[in-house]
């Protein structure tokens, strides 16, 4: 009981920090990929360290077996990260949010695409709902001008990638999870590293004290701990649980762009994202009773 009630607490801690990511990156003046290439670096460092310190061995032969997916998997979070934080430099952390939230509603799509999965009534109208919200995001639907297009995309092609993601987590089997990420982020740094390097404008590149903690406060905390806490956490959480606590990021986006970094949010636009969490939300729910139904008719 009292490990349940602990990993609570740290899944929902691990979900308010991946929510502060936005306003971190908003502070550092350096081009998202380097951003991301230090993120991923950085993070992979910790996990490394962890698993020295606790001497655990690397299970290298199933790690060999599962590889092709773990690098595919690494690339694909590594597109995400690099969209959502290009997406940040052209709209508010929110919207940013909100669209790479839009994830759950493409899964329900691959699944049926990829996986031949059959799919209720409801979970297509989860997804009608969630591209709704994004109409209604974007500000086509009432003319808002001030909208960038651009950041919706990116934030649009954060999700995609993260389903992509998902997709390719489904093929991995056996592999300890903290083995898992490490070598994931090991794939970002090495996918990220030429594009982080050349998208560096050296000729006004100032790495101040300032932007070096910052940098180390995303690779060591919002990813380091942050993946270690969500690792630990999960085994001792039911997966309705998990589902649930998982609304502390967007959440906690949305509030700190408001009202740390002063970013409006119109109301058409804060209905749209309501409609794109309420439709991940429903969709969660409704995914844990089928999987409920079916493990009751075994």
């Amino acid at each position: 009981m009292a490990k349940t009630k602990f990993s609570k607490l740290a899944y929902i801690f691990a979900m308010i920090i991946y929510g502060t990511c936005g306003i971190f990156s908003k502070y550092i003046h350096i081009s998202s990929g380097f951003i991301v290439f230090s993120r991923a670096f950085i993070g992979s460092i910790i996990l490394a360290l962890y698993l020295i310190i606790r001497k655990k061995k690397i299970d290298f032969d199933i790690i060999k077996k599962n590889l092709k997916y773990l690098i595919l998997a690494g690339a694909c979070i590594g597109c995400n990260w690099m969209c959502l934080f290009s997406s940040y430099n052209y709209v508010s952390v929110a919207v940013a949010s909100f669209c790479n939230y839009l994830a759950p509603a493409f899964f329900i799509i691959a699944t049926i695409i990829i996986f031949r999965e059959k799919t209720s009534l409801f979970k297509i109208i989860c997804f009608i709902i969630a591209l709704v919200g994004i109409l209604l995001l974007s500000g086509v639907l009432s003319d808002d001008n001030s909208m960038n297009y651009k950041g919706i995309i990116l934030g649009i092609g954060a999700a995609l990638f993260y389903v992509a993601f998902l997709v390719f987590n489904r093929f991995v089997k056996g592999v300890d999870p903290v083995e898992k990420v490490l070598i994931e982020l090991v794939v970002v740094s090495i996918v990220t590293a030429p594009y982080a390097f050349i998208s560096l404008d050296y000729s006004n590149l100032s790495f101040d004290f300032n932007t070096i903690i910052l940098i180390l406060v995303l690779g060591v905390f919002h990813t380091g701990f942050a993946y270690l806490l969500y690792i630990g956490s999960r085994e001792y959480l039911s997966s309705q649980s998990i589902a649930i606590y998982s609304y502390f990021e967007p959440i906690v986006a949305v509030i700190l762009s408001y009202f740390l970094l002063k970013e409006d949010l119109s109301l058409l636009g804060l209905i749209g994202g309501v409609l794109i969490l309420t439709s991940t939300f429903v969709y969660e729910i409704i995914n844990q009773h089928e999987k409920k139904k079916i493990e009751n008719n075994l």
